[in-house]
């Protein structure tokens, strides 16, 4: 019959003998990394078996970056490409996801890879493409990166002299409106008649 029981950590001190038991709480060692618990088992004639089995703790969250489009700061399409980069000192890394709204709702897990095709949601404006990465284990960490998105053409209106029909001087005055939803006004430039265009 089975007298007492003990148990070993990573090369650590062995229990004291105790009762032996269908289930056993035990801490690992303070590493990451593949760690060993040796199990021994006296009979009542005082031998001796031990078993062993191994597992990796694994505590630390993947790392990676997500890159929208090469960084650009807007995007005139809908559809872009994610440039990823991924990687877990333990376990390894696993699958990734994505969300555009800041991670109420995310893509289902699929397996990580250095590119991702992905479609842009909601009207023109900021977004934000946010990546999270799952290692082995089952550690996550999330990644983002902004875009902007500009569909829309700027519109904007011009009026000569406050909408007078003659004029007797070449100098005049232009009334002007301008906006843009998506990106914004960056610069305006000029034409008189045919001519050439001002610079920017």
């Amino acid at each position: 019959g089975i007298k007492e029981v003990r148990y070993q950590v990573e090369g650590g001190v062995w229990t004291n003998w105790e009762a032996a038991s269908s289930e056993k709480s035990l801490t690992l060692a303070d590493q990451d990394g593949l760690q060993t618990v040796l199990y021994e088992v006296k009979d009542n004639t005082d031998k001796i078996s031990q078993f062993s089995d191994a597992i990796t703790l694994d505590r630390s969250l993947p790392t990676g970056t997500i890159e929208v489009n090469d960084g650009d700061p807007y995007s005139t399409s809908r559809d872009v490409t994610l440039t990823l980069t991924g990687a877990d000192e333990t376990s390894g890394l696993d699958q990734m996801r994505f969300s555009q709204d800041g991670g109420a709702s995310w893509t289902p897990w699929e397996d990580f890879s250095a590119t991702k095709d992905l479609t842009l949601q909601g009207a023109d404006g900021p977004k934000t493409v946010r990546m999270e990465l799952k290692d082995k284990a089952g550690n996550t960490d999330s990644f983002q990166d902004p875009i902007t998105l500009d569909l829309d053409t700027p519109t904007g209106s011009v009026l000569l002299n406050n909408g007078d029909e003659f004029v007797t001087s070449r100098d005049i005055t232009l009334t002007l409106t301008q906006s843009d939803q998506g990106s914004g006004i960056k610069e305006v430039r000029y034409q008189v008649e045919g001519g050439v265009w001002t610079n920017w």
